[in-house]
């Protein structure tokens, strides 16, 4: 050691450590354990050195050295145990507590023999608090029991640690024992009078016990204490939300904004409170807000696609068909057409769509084809929506039908560019998700035929067509239909189309076989309903609007305000579901998004159908539903019963409802749910009245006829044609069918629907729709008044559209 002794060479490697010439230390170190490799102060101190430098990971080994060649040395084992948490290696640091512990009495595990009380103190305090961190990283795993432990650790050896009471508080309130994180809170509190995080942590506890003013209490002490504490104003404003006091809810809300501009759950919370109270447009300005801070917000993208049903913008908004698309390529945060409104009247503001606009409407679509194709092309807004969901706008659907016709007729004519290709494919997958229902005129037609025969003849000679031709034919048929389009080969930037129109229709030919059949179905009108959706299944659709967690049934019972006559029904721990008519699976897949630990059982009469449901499902990963081809009429002999069955759209297509309705309630467990879905009489007269006509001119179901018949509605000058164009149904060719062409079709008025009730033994629990129920109270304050159809018959008399969708209600099995 040049003449110095590795005594001296430590006590200068500790004077220069504490100067702060780390380097000259470092030196030291190093030169002392060059000599002794073990020396115990020389490697730990190397160590605190690395650790101050941020390099904990080359420190550990010298902890860890230093703690083997001496195990006595309580703050050794203490820099080992805290690079240990840090470095996330939290099995060992428990390892290394336990041994700790384990190996020594209490006086060596916390020395009071040194010669500074202070320093025993401070190792001491030191342990506390390498458990309480320690609880901290466990508590962020989910590690509850463990951190818990950590938590009771930390303060056995400080019992005035107030953070550890809080933080053991906060992991239990996550296992859900809410009661004993209160205690916690409290004994923080008491050791901690000013402990503002510890009375909000406690004012969350006592509101989900439901003691919500006692909670607000808590929060307006976190918010005495601490004035610019967001997080309690936040949770003040859900206690006040919960309790009906939005307007004050918001206030709140503002306030946490106030103090934290970038909390983007406030800005979320509020826009929840906005839309309730009517204020549309601030609520979606808090949306837009919370995902611009937090683009992965699925919560605020979710509730933005509320409020953006029932929107239609009246000027531009700035960034918003931005914030629009994020929300739509999330997938299945929102069903794409229930936006469809409100995202094709902020696409009309773009300069580029209303200049195509314009010259569709000038007669001047044919123009310069290719730069129009190129400059729509541009707005990706509107090509997700062309890809996703039918185009619910007759400009707009006009100007498509012009564009798809010019690039048919003119396709031996231009080049088109990769941009014009692109839009030329949004048209094809646009018209596949309409099922073809554009006019077509006869120079079409034959235009069609002749490029039909020219792609035929190229590949059989083996040559391929060009990207254009395919993409044409795909906007006027599906590719899968031409007996030769497993001879195409089509470029991977075009996989969407080939998927969509060719390997998903051919994997649903594939399951339909495998499909199991409760019995052959015999009934005249079920077969006669069974046809119409094997030709049109119905509802086609890509993304749902699924439920972003499950709940319990006493969770949706609460949350949608049901009239429970038997309460056992809330106590279920698992249910079992029967979806009876679910088509192509929006229902199924919706109920196996809200329902906690459900087995679903779906059925319905079109194997087409079954098919694309099944499809999916497996594409969503989901496998707690069973599909099966079954009759309503014969679902008794599946031998089952069901705790809730839902039968949305179905009965009021049998020939005779109450017969279908009957079985469904032998299929349902005394007590149990239904949710039923029937036309409204008097929400659709204007549908009625079309029917009407479909009888009385003879016009047939066939597509050509609809169309033909759809193009008159559009020309109509009439109310009821106008209110029918305004109905989603009116853009595609197997909704259009299922509106005004279905083969069995009968309506429900509110007294029929108390009557039949009555008659089968159901108690009326409450409509479902939030909208309609707030519309109801504001005329109707009593909360009976709710579960009282006499009340809602008049309400319907009033405001005869209320129900232009369905009445959707629930009822439960008394007897």
């Amino acid at each position: 050691m040049n003449k110095i002794t590795i005594s001296n060479a430590l006590e200068r490697a500790v004077k220069a450590h504490r100067e702060g010439k780390l380097e000259e230390a470092d030196k030291y170190y190093t030169a002392i354990l060059q000599a002794q490799p073990k020396h115990s102060d020389a490697n730990h101190n190397i160590g605190v050195l690395a650790v101050g430098l941020g390099k904990v990971k080359e420190a550990l080994p010298f902890f860890k050295t230093a703690v083997e060649a001496n195990s006595k040395i309580g703050q050794y084992w203490l820099s080992y145990i805290n690079a240990l948490i840090n470095l996330g290696e939290l099995d060992e640091a428990l390892l290394a507590l336990g041994k700790y512990k384990k190996d020594s009495d209490e006086e060596k595990a916390f020395p009071t023999t040194l010669a500074s009380q202070e320093k025993a103190i401070a190792i001491k305090n030191g342990f506390s608090n390498a458990y309480f961190t320690l609880g901290n990283a466990l508590k962020d795993r989910r590690k509850l029991e463990q951190a818990i432990k950590s938590y009771e650790e930390a303060i056995a050896i400080r019992p005035d640690h107030a953070e550890a009471y809080c933080n053991m508080g906060n992991a239990l309130s996550l296992k859900g024992e809410s009661k004993a994180a209160i205690a916690n809170y409290r004994q923080a509190i008491n050791i901690k009078p000013d402990f503002a995080l510890a009375y909000c942590n406690m004012g969350v506890d006592l509101h989900k016990n439901g003691n919500r003013d006692q909670a607000i209490e808590s929060f307006s002490r976190a918010i005495e204490i601490n004035p610019d504490f967001d997080e309690a104003y936040c949770n003040m404003g859900n206690a006040l939300t919960v309790k009906g006091d939005l307007k004050a809810a918001i206030d709140n809300y503002r306030q946490a904004i106030n103090v934290n501009p970038d909390y983007a759950l406030a800005h979320c919370n509020m826009g929840i409170n906005l839309h309730r109270i009517g204020n549309r447009d601030q609520a979606i300005e808090s949306f837009s807000r919370a995902i611009e801070i937090n683009p992965d917000f699925d919560e605020a993208y979710s509730n933005l696609g509320i409020s953006l049903k029932e929107t239609i913008f009246l000027r531009p908004a700035k960034g918003m068909p931005e914030t629009i698309l994020k929300l739509l390529e999330r997938g299945n945060i929102v069903r794409p057409k229930d936006i469809i409104i409100a995202i094709l009247s902020l696409l009309k503001f773009d300069p580029i769509i209303s200049n195509s606009l314009n010259k569709y409407k000038e007669g001047n679509t044919g123009k310069n084809i290719e730069r129009t194709c190129a400059d729509l092309a541009k707005n990706p807004l509107l090509m997700k929506v062309m890809r996703t969901c039918p185009i619910l706008d007759i400009e707009i659907e006009g100007l498509l039908t012009e564009i798809r016709s010019t690039t048919l007729l003119c396709v031996s004519e231009i080049v088109f560019k990769d941009e014009a290709l692109e839009f030329i494919s949004a048209v094809a997958l646009q018209c596949f998700i309409n099922e073809y229902l554009y006019d077509q005129t006869e120079e079409e037609t034959q235009a069609l035929t002749k490029l039909e025969r020219a792609v035929e003849k190229k590949l059989l000679s083996g040559i391929q067509p060009s990207i254009t031709e395919i993409l044409i034919l795909a906007s006027y048929k599906t590719l899968h239909e031409y007996d030769w389009h497993h001879l195409l080969t089509i470029p991977d930037k075009y996989e969407e189309l080939e998927r969509r129109q060719v390997k998903e229709i051919q994997e649903e030919k594939d399951i339909q076989s495998s499909i199991p059949v409760l019995q052959e179905i015999k009934n005249e009108t079920s077969l006669k309903v069974k046809n119409q959706y094997e030709d049109n299944p119905y509802p086609r659709w890509l993304d749902l609007g699924m439920n972003l967690n499950t709940q319990s049934l006493s969770e949706i019972i609460k949350e949608i305000n049901l009239k429970i006559y038997d309460d056992k029904i809330k106590r279920l721990d698992a249910i079992n579901v029967l979806i009876a008519g679910c088509g192509t699976g929006q229902h199924s897949i919706g109920a196996s998004s809200r329902y906690n630990n459900c087995n679903i059982t779906a059925v319905d009469l079109s194997l087409r159908s079954l098919a694309y449901a099944r499809r999916k499902t497996n594409e969503l990963g989901i496998n707690n539903i069973e599909y099966m081809q079954a009759d309503i009429l014969d679902l008794v002999k599946l031998e089952q019963k069901f705790d809730i069955i839902e039968s949305a759209g179905v009965l009021h297509h049998m020939e005779d409802p109450m017969e279908g309705w009957r079985v469904l309630v032998q299929c349902l467990k005394p007590g149990g749910l239904m949710r039923i879905g029937l036309y409204s009489n008097l929400a659709r007269q204007h549908v009625l009245r079309t029917r009407d006509e479909v009888v009385r001119l003879g016009i047939g179901s066939d597509n050509i006829s609809m169309k033909k018949f759809r193009s008159q509605i559009i020309k109509s000058e009439e109310d009821h044609h106008k209110r029918v164009m305004l109905t989603g149904d009116f853009y595609t060719i197997s909704s259009l069918r299922d509106l005004l062409f279905h083969v069995q079709e009968q309506t429900f008025t509110i007294p029929k629907i108390d009557n039949s009730l009555s008659e089968l033994g159901l108690e009326f629990c409450g409509f479902e729709s939030v909208s309609i129920l707030q519309k109801f109270m504001a005329e109707n304050r009593d909360l009976d008044d709710l579960y009282n159809l006499n009340k809602w018959h008049d309400f319907e008399k009033n405001n005869p559209r209320t129900f232009g969708a369905m009445y959707v209600f629930w009822c439960q099995k008394v007897r």
